[in-house]
């Protein structure tokens, strides 16, 4: 058996994560177009992490005991979230769907602590062509979910899974919002890349991911990417050549205005009026004037959950259990998400969680500050990006898992331990 045939599995767990989700809902889409099934949601690709989570708890006990794993302060920070999970699952509001996650959303138990041992497995990864790899799967599996979201704005092709909202790109991700903040995570890398170490490749990367990014039509990924790059600058700047900044300063400004400007067309084609659309600069003019218009509503939304943190800030409410504790608002709608995954954490699981959490990033953001190779960077900006979008989107297993992946990868440079 070779020395490195734990980090070779690991590998191929994350791989196949990276692949298998978004490929999982493209074959329901498949048996959606064959008339196989007639729900695209029957086959869900939680089970592909719930099939994983023995697999990668085991992989981290073998690495610890047999101290191939290098056990750290981070790691105990971790058992603290793994231990609280447990205790915000036994005593939740509704246990099952502490365990097993409410419908669609799929973020109980199992779904959390396979993001946790997600984590303190790849931290461990030491191997960097294992973790090249990792990385440029990511890279060209999002290329092809940009491509499959171009085709849903752009096309009427009847074996591509449209939507309602037809001009936002949703790909395999099933909402716009998600897919913003899962396509936000390799725009930052392969900028990154771009940034530090050129090539025409990361070039390419970068602006497809991101008028990708801006056909989803959702302002917080979008916004998330413009602070995010200045953030870039400001913190690496003297490692960026002014001609590639200003080359991705001319992407950002002429791709959003493309996109803009060939959604009408769009409009045309479908017959939709422009006023009654929600795109990305009817929200940032916020023609209401109304702050609790902003963001789609989700300011009420924080307002109603912030008294929510308080009440149950000891354990949470029970993971995912958001709605059941969530207060109905004048137009009794139902909402199952914080929309603002920090609030999320604390309502759900307890404010000593969010507490330690918050911790883990700002350890994260302070050891970002030595990375000097572009991977690294982007790395990093990827992680710094998800933060920044959080505050105004939930947490997806369609993302969440591939976050915690960049987390990780982060702690496995020499200049983060």
């Amino acid at each position: 058996m070779s020395k490195d045939w734990l980090e070779k599995m690991n590998r191929n767990i994350f791989m196949t994560i990276i692949i298998g989700l978004p490929c999982i809902k493209l074959f329901s889409y498949i048996l959606l177009f064959l008339g196989v099934v007639k729900d695209s949601f029957i086959i869900n690709q939680v089970y592909l992490l719930w099939f994983l989570v023995p697999l990668l708890i085991g992989n981290y006990l073998i690495g610890i005991l047999t101290k191939k794993y290098k056990f750290t302060y981070i790691d105990y920070l971790m058992y603290f979230l793994v231990l609280f999970a447990l205790f915000a699952t036994i005593f939740a509001y509704n246990r099952e769907v502490a365990i097993f996650g409410e419908k669609w959303r799929y973020e109980g138990l199992l779904s959390i602590l396979s993001y946790y041992f997600i984590f303190l497995n790849i931290k461990n990864m030491h191997n960097e062509e294992y973790k090249k790899q990792i990385i440029n799967t990511l890279l060209y599996v999002a290329l092809f979910q940009a491509i499959y979201g171009f085709l849903q704005v752009y096309t009427t092709l009847p074996f591509i899974k449209h939507y309602s909202k037809g001009y936002m790109a949703m790909s395999l991700c099933g909402n716009p919002n998600f897919f913003g903040s899962y396509i936000l995570l390799p725009l930052m890398i392969s900028m990154g890349y771009y940034l530090k170490d050129s090539g025409k490749k990361n070039l390419l990367f970068t602006i497809i991911f991101y008028l990708s990014l801006v056909t989803t039509q959702s302002t917080g990924p979008f916004l998330t990417s413009i602070i995010t790059f200045i953030l870039m600058v400001l913190i690496f700047g003297k490692n960026f050549k002014l001609t590639r900044i200003l080359i991705v300063i001319l992407v950002l400004i002429s791709g959003y205005f493309f996109i803009d400007k060939t959604t009408n067309y769009v409009f045309t084609k479908r017959r939709i009026i422009p006023e009654e659309a929600y795109v990305i600069s009817a929200e940032l003019k916020n023609r209401t004037g109304d702050v609790n218009t902003l963001s789609n509503g989700r300011v009420e939304v924080w307002k109603r959950t912030i008294p929510l943190v308080k009440k149950y800030w000891f354990m949470g409410a029970g993971l995912d259990n958001f709605q059941y504790v969530y207060p109905y608002n004048t137009r009794r709608e139902i909402f199952d998400k914080a929309h603002n995954v920090y609030l999320q954490i604390g309502v759900t699981n307890g404010v000593i969680v969010l507490g330690i959490y918050l911790l883990i990033c700002f350890i994260t953001f302070l050891n970002g500050f030595k990375f000097k190779k572009g991977i690294d960077i982007g790395i990093y900006s990827a992680f710094i990006a998800y933060s920044i979008q959080a505050f105004a989107n939930i947490s997806v297993i369609d993302v969440a898992p591939i976050y915690f992946m960049i987390l990780g990868l982060i702690y496995t440079k020499k200049e983060a331990k």
